[in-house]
């Protein structure tokens, strides 16, 4: 049975909605919000301006509020930069005194990309349940019990770019369920494919990724958000240019669950926790029913509408690509599980997704 889980934007009607999913999926559930509030941001990999600016009591209601509807709540304590080791250790207390007073309200569990900062949270916490974040970039079986090891990590959610990893992701599925860990995998995250070459998107890890997230932990601002053309989503959003190169993003699509289920996997990640809750709302239902008849790209919040404080849901760039041409497109790794596209170099020796666009085009 899949089971979801959803960015949160503290809205109270999103509580509600999906108390009302839950039970006209009650087989395919959404288990758990993530999220994290302005005062956290320093601990976090969104910059301040983009986090929901509401107090320590309306956190702990609102994740009350959630238990009372069964839905768990996933605190994100996922900064790459906590700033140099020296000011890391003169605020250790202050972090681990955040824990356990985030236990308090009832999270029972955090997510952290830092192995200092997952330390840190393992000493101020014995029981709270630990996920390592996506950015994280777990991409070898060995790191899984690495961060077991370290931190005493329960779960993981796994690196955007092996979505399409099939041998990799049945392996890491069943190291996973033998140390009682619990893998997720990230569905709607259209994370730049890597770029452009000669006017052509092409398909690899994000060059930007790293970076990207550096920035988010600097930037307090908007206007510091637009600064060398808004490095790097400028450059990212400038590098998905007609459908291939947005089929060359790692999506899963609601339809394609079940194919992550033949190999293990039933845990499923969910963002967007910057939309409006219809948008929320929408997408969790997309997933949950597990089929979509719209625009693949209205299951993503886009770049271009995350830096302003009016929440907006759509991109005015206007590309279509109908969801129900996509059946059979994730054949191609399944059917070919020990094809990697880390190896190939993209639309040279390998040209499926440019075939693939072609033919829906």
């Amino acid at each position: 049975m899949p089971t979801f889980r959803l960015g949160c934007n503290f809205d109270p009607a999103l509580i509600e909605g999906v108390a009302g999913l839950n039970a006209r999926f009650s087989s395919r559930p959404l288990t758990e919000f993530y999220g994290s509030i302005r005062s956290h941001a320093e601990w976090t990999a969104r910059p301040a301006f983009r986090l929901p600016d509401i107090s320590e009591l309306t956190l702990r209601r609102y994740v009350q509020a959630c238990r009372r509807e069964n839905i768990d709540f996933n605190y994100t304590l996922n900064t790459v930069h906590p700033g140099s080791k020296r000011a890391l250790w003169a605020k250790r207390k202050e972090l681990a005194a955040l824990v356990q007073r985030l236990e308090d309200f009832g999270i029972r569990n955090v997510t952290i990309t830092h192995p200092l900062v997952g330390e840190i949270v393992r000493e101020a916490s014995r029981s709270l349940d630990i996920e390592i974040s996506t950015i994280a970039h777990v991409d070898t079986v060995s790191q899984i019990l690495a961060w077991k090891q370290a931190v005493g990590a329960t779960g993981i959610c796994g690196s955007l770019s092996k979505n399409r990893s099939m041998l990799f992701l049945s392996r890491a599925a069943r190291v996973c369920a033998e140390h009682g860990i619990r893998l997720n995998l990230m569905v709607n995250e259209f994370c730049s494919s890597g770029g452009m070459v000669q006017g052509r998107g092409f398909g690899t890890n994000c060059i930007y990724r790293a970076s990207c997230y550096l920035c988010h932990a600097e930037d307090v601002t908007r206007e510091d958000a637009q600064l060398f053309e808004k490095f790097p989503m400028g450059r990212c959003i400038s590098g998905r240019d007609g459908t291939a190169a947005w089929l060359k993003t790692r999506f899963i699509r609601p339809e394609d669950i079940g194919k992550y289920e033949d190999i293990g996997i039933s845990h499923f990640k969910i963002t967007g926790r910057t939309g409006s809750t219809l948008y929320l709302l929408s997408t969790a239902t997309a997933y949950m029913q597990g089929s979509f008849g719209g625009n693949l790209l209205e299951l993503w919040k886009p770049l271009e509408t995350i830096v302003g404080e009016v929440q907006q849901d759509t991109s005015a760039g206007g590309l279509r690509i109908n969801n129900r041409m996509l059946d059979g497109f994730i054949d191609h790794w399944v059917q070919n599980p020990q094809h990697e596209c880390a190896n190939e170099l993209c639309g040279d020796t390998c040209s499926y997704c440019d075939e693939f666009a072609s033919g829906i085009s």
